[in-house]
Order: structure tokens, then sequence, then C-alpha cells
């Protein structure tokens, strides 16, 4: 929904409290150019070098999960955000991609 208000919303339902990860795409900016920050998530958002390009991917990890146990993986594309998560048995990539609607008009 692009909305900051939907943004909160969704990071303060109870039933999201029992997920791990969130995948968005097209996040909510403020005219500061700044993301939703919650104090129960952790935000990833693409590693970009170009200013003037709108970040159409975000990450956020659960602060239950330790931020020695996850990192930021550099990919160099305002579409995507890549987080490695780990534990003593297993590392996994997690990749936030945007992927544009098509229209049934391009088919």
């Amino acid at each position: 929904m692009k909305s900051r208000v939907g943004m909160e919303a969704l990071m303060n339902d109870p039933q999201t409290q029992n997920l791990d990860i969130l995948l968005i795409q097209e996040p909510s900016v403020t005219a500061y150019r700044t993301h939703v920050n919650h104090r129960l998530w952790q935000l990833y958002q693409p590693i970009y070098t170009e200013e003037e390009i709108r970040m159409r991917s975000h990450l956020y990890v659960h602060k239950r999960i330790s931020t020695s146990a996850h990192r930021q993986i550099h990919c160099n594309s305002p579409d995507i955000t890549v987080v490695k998560i780990w534990t003593n048995e297993i590392q996994i990539l997690v990749f936030s991609v945007y992927i544009p609607s098509i229209s049934y008009n391009q088919l």
C-alpha cells in the first residue's frame, strides 16, 4: 500500500510477531527519504550508491533473532536486499526482490 500507516500496522499486528522475517516491496518513504523503523524489527534496505533511485525492496528481521546471527550481503541494486542468517547448523540467504507488476496488455 506504500503507506507509512499500513507499514506500522503490519509491524504492530500481533500475527506478525510470530514471524522472523518480513519481505517488503515498494516500502513507504517520507519526505526526508526515511523508512519505517520499529523497536521490534531490524531494517535492511538495498545497498545502492545512486541517491536519486527509489529503493523498492526492504527486509526486516525480528529483533528476537540476535544481531550476531544475521548480516546484510552487498548487492548493488535498488531492487534487491540480501541478508545472511545462520545458526550452528545452517546458513540461509534471504532475498527480498522487487518484481514489477506485469500489465496483461504486455503478455
